[in-house]
C-alpha cells in the first residue's frame, strides 16, 4: 500500500514508501528497499498507563509534535541515567532519536528510526544486510544486546518515541494531536511506574503547538537543555 509523504516544508515528498503486511514483516517499497518495522497503529496500542495528571496534560497541549517528542527522549535519558543502563547502545539510539527535532526530512527519520527499534531488532535473531539500510552489523548487534537487559517500561518507552514522532506524517492533525499526545502522556506514566522524576515541562513549552501546523519549528537539541 503507497502512502504519499506529506506535503509539509520539513518533509521531503516523493518517495516511496510502504506499510508493512499485517504480520509486521517487511514489504518492498517503490525504491525497491526493504523496509522493516511494525504498524506505527500496532505500536500506538502498547501496554502502559497514562500519567493522570491534568495539568500536565493540558500544558502538553500546547507543546508541538517536535517538543513532545523531546519531553519523551528527555524520560528515556533520566531512566537510562539513573537506572544504570547508559552504554555505546544507548548512546548510539539516543542520538538517531535526537536526530528528529532538527531534521528537516521526518519522512527518512522514520524509515531509519524503524530498523533501530526494539520491536524490529528483538525479534530478528540473524543481521541480513538487505534487510537494513540505515542500520550496521556492528550496531545491531549491539542494540540487540542492550535492549534484552532492559525492564519492559523502559522499551516501551523507546517504542512510545517512534510513535510520537510518526503518528501524524502521512496525516491530518486535528485538534492538539491526540494520537501524539495520549503516547506522550503514556510515557510519563512509564516514567511513573518506573518511580522517576518527570523532566521540567517548561523546556519543552518553548517549541510552541501553533508553530508550523503543530509540528514545531526545526531546533538543535540543546534548545531544550535545562537553563
Amino acid at each position: 500500500m503507497h502512502v504519499a509523504a506529506p506535503s509539509l516544508p520539513h518533509v521531503r515528498a516523493g518517495r516511496g514508501f510502504s506499510q508493512p503486511t499485517a504480520t509486521g514483516k517487511r514489504k518492498v517499497n517503490e525504491t525497491g528497499k526493504h523496509m522493516h518495522y511494525p504498524f506505527i497503529q500496532k505500536l500506538a496500542q502498547l501496554v502502559g498507563v497514562p500519567y493522570q495528571d491534568p495539568v500536565l496534560k493540558e500544558r502538553m497541549k500546547h507543546v508541538s509534535i517536535r517538543g513532545r517528542v523531546a519531553f519523551c527522549i528527555v524520560c528515556l535519558e533520566i531512566a537510562i541515567h539513573n537506572l544504570k543502563f547508559s552504554s555505546p547502545a544507548s548512546r548510539h539510539l539516543l542520538a538517531k532519536l535526537w536526530d528528529y527535532v532538527s531534521s528537516c526530512q521526518l519522512d527518512i527519520w522514520h524509515e531509519e528510526m524503524a530498523e533501530y527499534l526494539p520491536s524490529s531488532i528483538i525479534e530478528t535473531e540473524r543481521f541480513q544486510e538487505e534487510d537494513f539500510d540505515d542500520l550496521s552489523e556492528y550496531n545491531f548487534g549491539q542494540l540487540r544486546n542492550w535492549y534484552q537487559t532492559l525492564p519492559k517500561g523502559v522499551v516501551d518507552m523507546i517504542e512510545c518515541i517512534f510513535v510520537v514522532g510518526t503518528v501524524n506524517l502521512y496525516g491530518e492533525i486535528t485538534g492538539y494531536s491526540t494520537e501524539t499526545l495520549k503516547p506522550t502522556m503514556r510515557v510519563a506514566g512509564l516514567m511513573q511506574q518506573l518511580k522517576l522524576p518527570l523532566p521540567e515541562i517548561a523546556r519543552f513549552e518553548k517549541s510552541a503547538f501553533a508553530d508550523f501546523d503543530g509540528w514545531g519549528k526545526q531546533v538543535d537539541k540543546s534548545f531544550f537543555a535545562l537553563g
